[in-house]
């Protein structure tokens, strides 16, 4: 269980970078983070909450378990980022002040 705390929130953050142009998650990063953690690949659902100076900057989830973590983290990570309608999107320099 610790290590979903620490893995889960990098793997949504590089998402959103990779919004912002990094190229973190390549094909081989995805397969990699699969390979050493298979339970990434089973379907799940999570909430994905971005906070900024300890107040919600967004939130986005699923309720049902539609596709494999990896992909539900990811994809509900830029939806809080960038598509939250209570918010406007998140701007790069933001980033590093976000906690997941």
């Amino acid at each position: 269980m610790e290590q979903w705390k620490r893995i889960l929130p990098e793997i949504a953050r590089m998402a959103i970078a990779d919004a912002f142009g990094a190229r973190n998650l390549s094909s081989e990063t995805l397969s990699r983070l699969v390979a050493e953690y298979p339970e990434l690949a089973a379907k799940r659902a999570v909430f994905v909450t971005l906070k900024k100076n300890g107040a919600l900057r967004g939130c986005i989830g699923s309720i049902l378990p539609t596709r494999p973590l990896i992909e539900d983290v990811m994809e509900n990570a830029r939806a809080a980022a960038f598509r939250d309608t209570r918010f406007p999107p998140l701007q790069p320099e933001e980033l590093e002040e976000v906690n997941i």
